[in-house]
């Protein structure tokens, strides 16, 4: 059995977790977390009396379906609200849509019906039996799908008519094609011409000199007062490890 907060009960088997509260009626607490610990985190009877307007279980459930979305961080003693919190508080209504979708997606298990079903239109019923699949508890599961669908719609990432989502497309969350991140690009760009003729010496393979005589190759080295003693000392290392000298 589960307690009121979509919870097992103890000794009982474990059940997913979801929030008991959809997104916008979240958002509409987190709003009033973000100005009640602007300036540091708050005890939990004040957040149960300023913010969420109940205290116990009920309370409970609620600061749980914000700290689900990623909205709110309890750590046992003291509220706080997130960065994503703030970035939807202090934003425009028409410039809050990113970040709404993150955190309709932050919950596991909406996380996983949605990538499951993404771009697909279901029926409520296949996403009541998808979130029995992922352990959502059967005394729950109604109240499950209520919530999905509720938070999908206001986040903008699926639209319910009648008893059928229409899923959004999820983002793909990583490119297979285009620009080198900058990381990747500082480690392909050499730091002068010096070191990019010693990285291709190096690359070079053994077969390239084994087999030659030595009257077979000749060698230049012109030196001057720039050149890097240590890079020449380099050079030579390699081309009598190679046979070359």
């Amino acid at each position: 059995m589960a307690n009121e907060n979509g919870e097992p009960k103890p000794g009982g088997k474990t059940a997913a977790q979801f929030p008991t509260h959809d997104l916008a009626q979240c958002i509409a607490w987190a709003e009033r977390l973000v100005s009640k610990t602007h300036s540091a985190a708050q005890p939990l009877d004040i957040i149960y009396a300023a913010v969420v307007d109940a205290k116990g279980w009920r309370g409970r459930a609620k600061l749980s379906a914000m700290e689900q979305f990623g909205l709110a961080i309890y750590d046992g003693d003291t509220v706080e609200a997130t960065d994503l919190a703030k970035e939807i508080s202090r934003a425009p209504e028409d410039e809050r849509g990113s970040s709404l979708k993150s955190a309709a997606l932050t919950p596991k298990l909406f996380n996983a019906v949605y990538s499951t079903f993404s771009g697909d239109k279901v029926s409520l019923a296949k996403i009541r039996q998808r979130l029995l699949e992922l352990g959502a508890h059967p005394d729950k599961v109604e109240k499950c799908v209520e919530i999905y669908s509720a938070t999908l719609t206001f986040a903008d990432l699926a639209s319910l008519e009648g008893d059928q989502l229409t899923h959004g497309q999820a983002a793909k969350t990583a490119q297979t094609s285009g620009s080198l991140s900058s990381s990747e690009q500082a480690h392909d760009i050499p730091t002068s011409t010096e070191d990019q003729e010693l990285e291709e010496t190096r690359n070079m393979e053994p077969q390239n000199f084994l087999g030659r005589g030595r009257s077979a190759v000749e060698i230049n080295i012109s030196i001057d007062s720039t050149l890097d003693v240590e890079k020449l000392e380099q050079h030579l290392k390699l081309l009598k490890r190679y046979g070359a000298i």
